[in-house]
């Protein structure tokens, strides 16, 4: 073994007979978090999940890795980081998630208690990473956890969003864009989308690429019409992605809520022109916002578009559209509109 994964191990011993010495705090250990303890001394690592898989109660408390928390982060980080490496060949995967709940416990922060050291960030990643990866969701808890300490290290220790996703490196593990999935959709969640762009930002510097599924997540939780509109421009015009029918639809409908009509017509344009799919829930919300400011010619040609691809708008669409035309002396396109619908079985 590398020196560098040695030292550590003898200063894990030295600390262990120092905090470990009296007969008070050993007392104060329950049987499991003994053998857990033991098991870490001795780097018996691989007998952890069966000492876990064979306790009782599936949530104990308290929590049996909490002799981690006594030591110095940075060794913490190394030891759970080996915890995690020896993991790897075990099988069935199940038999791990109960380490891994205790894990996440450990490393994320608690209502009413003190933030966790920084470094225990990059560890619950870690082992968030690894427990997505046996297929099991993680615990309900941790989609709340995770956004707080995220916050915590960006607001309070003004860390970059690019330093923090590569500070698994030094642990051994680059993250993966299903963790990252997991990460955006918990900061969206918790109200905090200028976060989730930032993370979007980081990925590539920490050498991981945007997917679709990436930037769509992080669109359809945008403050506003404009950053979203934004977003999914760059990644179709940039990236050359192809975002979903719904996180289409739902800028659409953000426009025309913030009466912006003739941009989200501009938009749905410029999709189809790059050959991205855009679906009738999308062209209906361009044509409902662009009757009700009145824009009759522009929703004449939305609809019309519409009826190309093989769309029928609703009726008190197509309605409206007919009407006002013709009250502003558009009787011709009135006419056009209606031979149009009429084509389609309207």
């Amino acid at each position: 073994m590398a020196a560098s994964a040695v030292r550590p191990f003898y200063l894990l011993r030295h600390l262990q007979r120092h905090r470990f010495s009296s007969t008070s705090t050993t007392t104060n250990e329950t049987p499991l978090q003994r053998s857990i303890r033991s098991a870490i001394e001795s780097r018996d690592y691989l007998q952890i999940p069966n000492l876990l898989h064979s306790n009782p109660n599936p949530n104990p408390n308290p929590n049996p890795f909490s002799y981690l928390s006594l030591l110095p982060p940075t060794l913490t980080a190394r030891i759970v980081g080996e915890l995690l490496h020896s993991f790897l060949p075990l099988r069935p995967r199940s038999l791990l998630l109960p380490a891994y709940s205790s894990l996440l416990s450990l490393s994320l922060p608690k209502p009413g208690h003190n933030f966790p050291s920084s470094v225990f960030l990059p560890i619950a990643l870690a082992v968030l990473q690894a427990t997505l990866r046996s297929g099991a969701p993680p615990p309900r808890e941790t989609r709340l956890a995770l956004p707080l300490s995220w916050l915590h290290l960006r607001r309070h220790r003004r860390r970059s969003a690019a330093g923090i996703l590569s500070s698994l490196h030094p642990l051994g593990f680059r993250l993966d864009l299903n963790t990252l999935t997991y990460l955006l959709s918990s900061l969206c969640a918790a109200g905090e989308p200028a976060e989730a762009v930032a993370v979007l930002r980081g990925m590539p510097v920490a050498g991981i690429d945007p997917e679709s599924e990436s930037y769509c997540t992080v669109i359809e939780a945008a403050d506003d019409a404009a950053a979203a509109e934004a977003l999914l421009s760059e990644m179709v015009a940039e990236k050359g992605m192809t975002p979903r029918k719904g996180t289409v639809a739902r800028v659409a409908r953000a426009m025309r809520a913030e009466g912006e009509v003739r941009r989200a017509a501009e938009m749905v344009k410029f999709l189809e022109g790059k050959g991205c799919a855009v679906g009738f829930e999308a062209y209906e919300a361009v044509a409902e916002g662009c009757v009700e400011s009145g824009e009759m010619v522009l929703a004449a040609r939305v609809v019309a578009e519409m009826a190309r691809r093989g769309f029928v708008p609703y009726v008190g669409v197509r309605q409206r559209v007919v009407e006002g035309l013709a009250a502003i002396g558009q009787g011709e396109l009135a006419g056009a509109v209606r031979q149009r619908l009429a084509e389609i079985g309207s």
